[in-house]
């Protein structure tokens, strides 16, 4: 081991041993890194268990509920490894140890860049997520939590962290990218106002399908997605204005009516 890293070694465990957090930045000359500590996750029997019935009712589409728990930090960093030998814009995977990993530090969270942003100011990153997402699926590639949250800007460019989500290995890959679809679009429709969630989610799903290629996200099971949601629709009519505002709850019922306005204008052209 070099003495660089050695030095890398040392500091990383400290920061591991003093770490309240799952996740840590921390700076060791004039450069930033990431160390990420294994943490145990109870109930992710359970998790994994509605997971597959979501998966089976949402999609059509069965998996085993083991193959669908949540992978840990040596998974994460198999899967970094693998990504940027296939040319992605992944964090360098620096140390690989029983409790911790530590990882490059790759930007700003670019959740943080568009909170609280108009449309008009941040329309851009949205229409790049957008962009990214279709390329990484062109290639062959799933991410698992494709929310903002898990998208980083350094130097104009985008790249994704957090790879412990492993239930796109036990799906085709066509609904893997379908629910990496539903989590961005998701994730960008709450942050709207009320008149821009439809055209934009329109303009966006539009977007995604004519640079995905054959690669992107099945429309058969956003079709049948569509159809499970219906009540969905029916019900963010009538539910208090409070339970409305929920963040998860926009989430899905602005993603429900996003996907019937595709699903009635735009599926002909994908499908076909």
């Amino acid at each position: 081991m070099s003495e660089s890293s050695l030095a890398l070694r040392q500091t990383a465990l400290a920061v591991y041993r003093g770490a309240a957090a799952e996740l840590q930045i921390f700076r060791l000359a004039d450069r930033h890194y990431v160390m990420k500590a294994w943490r145990a996750k109870p109930g992710a029997s359970l998790r994994a268990g509605f997971s597959a019935l979501a998966c089976l009712l949402a999609f059509g589409e069965f998996a085993r509920p083991s193959r669908l728990r949540q992978g840990d930090i040596h998974f994460e960093a198999g899967r970094l490894r693998a990504l940027a030998h296939g040319g992605c814009a992944v964090p360098k995977v620096y140390l690989d140890e029983e409790r911790f990993i530590v990882l490059e530090h790759v930007g700003r969270c670019l959740d943080e860049i568009v909170r609280g942003q108009p449309l008009a100011r941040v329309g851009r990153y949205y229409e790049a997520a957008v962009d990214d997402l279709a390329a990484f699926h062109r290639a062959g590639f799933w991410h698992g939590g494709a929310q903002l949250r898990n998208l980083t800007v350094r130097d104009g460019r985008l790249y994704r962290i957090d790879f412990e989500e492993r239930f796109g290995a036990a799906l085709s890959h066509g609904l893997a990218a379908a629910y990496d679809l539903f989590l961005l679009l998701g994730d960008i429709l709450w942050r709207l106002e009320p008149d821009e969630v439809v055209p934009t989610g329109r303009a966006l799903l539009r977007r995604y399908f004519s640079r995905a290629g054959a690669q992107g996200a099945d429309a058969g099971a956003l079709l049948r997605l569509d159809k499970l949601l219906a009540p969905v629709r029916g019900l963010a009519r009538i539910v208090p204005a409070r339970l409305r505002e929920k963040r998860d709850v926009r989430r899905v019922a602005r993603f429900a009516a996003v996907l019937r306005d595709w699903c009635t204008h735009e599926r002909t052209a994908v499908l076909n």
